[in-house]
């Protein structure tokens, strides 16, 4: 059953149909991609990698996070940002 709040519906049967992950194959496949070359380890946050796939595909930062969590890299702070390094 569907709440109705405002303009926003709220569907509580199905809120992962709301929200895309990174097991989304076009996500995991672009991903894939980017980071094929090891050579930016330690380079780029979560928002500047979803900002640069943003001519390729939409991607979130959560989306980014939970990839690259699952994809053996993990965060380490470098002047003042958290960034991901290859682990």
């Amino acid at each position: 059953m569907a709440k109705k709040i405002g303009f926003v519906n709220y569907d509580k049967e199905e809120p992962e149909k709301q929200k895309p992950s990174a097991k989304d194959s076009k996500v995991e496949v672009a991903l894939d991609a980017y980071f094929s070359d090891e050579s930016d380890s330690g380079r780029f946050t979560s928002e500047e990698i979803a900002y640069n796939l943003r001519d390729t595909l939409r991607v979130s930062t959560s989306q980014v996070f939970d990839y690259m969590s699952s994809h053996g890299y993990r965060l380490e702070r470098v002047d003042d940002r958290l960034v991901w390094v290859v682990d």
